[in-house]
């Protein structure tokens, strides 16, 4: 493709950064010692215009969490009783609170325990999804988008606070998917988005954290 698009600003000119050839394709283990696990090219640009990195378009083959069965409650970071805190504050008031990307529900859990009444959330894998039902939460099974995302205020009405953690650099239409949250979300609402950090892959060299879901990377 000449002069492709940049997914997160949309202005043209998305320039080579790097590739690599036979990675892995995450989440599959192998089940024997010979057994061969599928590889794929890993190629990446990045924008001149919103210094965003972005898998190049052509390369990043279609990307489905709806079966993905990968808990994330032991991956939270030291800071997640902060952001907590933050969104307990309007939960306390009634607000309702929407975590998008809510996996197994634990941090929706910390939410509840933290005195928010009114939760939900959204997970496009039906296995997550159906833990977090478990743990008594209200679960939209579905990825969003703008048409979701309407349908999803329909249902429940526009959110007061939306949590988004580590979610943002999966979905292949990012400024789709942020204008999906402004539809979610109230006038004057808390959105919290979390998102990994481009500056230490450039500053020193973690190019191990260049994987094939994550589709973008973010400065600032």
């Amino acid at each position: 493709m000449t002069n492709p698009r940049c997914p997160i600003c949309q202005q043209a000119g998305l320039r080579p950064m790097i590739e690599f050839d036979d990675v892995p394709v995450t989440g599959i283990l192998p089940v024997s010692a010979t057994a061969s696990v599928p590889v794929r090219r890993l190629a990446f640009g990045y924008c001149p215009h919103c210094a965003g990195v972005t898998q190049l378009p052509g390369e990043m083959p279609s990307l489905d969490y709806a079966h993905i069965d990968r808990p994330t409650a032991r991956q939270l970071p030291g800071y997640v009783d902060a952001i907590v805190e933050r969104i307990a504050a309007i939960g306390r008031a009634g607000g309702l609170v929407v975590e998008v990307g809510c996996n197994d529900g634990d941090l929706l859990g910390r939410l509840r325990r933290a005195g928010c009444s009114a939760l939900l959330g959204i997970e496009p894998s039906a296995r997550l999804a159906a833990l977090a039902q478990a743990g008594g939460h209200a679960v939209e099974t579905l990825a969003l988008n703008a048409a979701n995302a309407e349908a999803v205020v329909r249902r429940h009405g526009l959110a007061d606070a939306i949590l988004c953690r580590h979610t943002l650099e999966h979905v292949p239409d990012p400024s789709g998917f942020l204008k999906a949250l402004r539809l979610l979300l109230k006038p004057g609402g808390l959105l919290v988005v979390e998102v990994p950090s481009l500056a230490p892959i450039i500053e020193r060299m973690h190019i191990h954290e260049l994987w094939d879901e994550h589709v973008s990377y973010f400065l600032p």
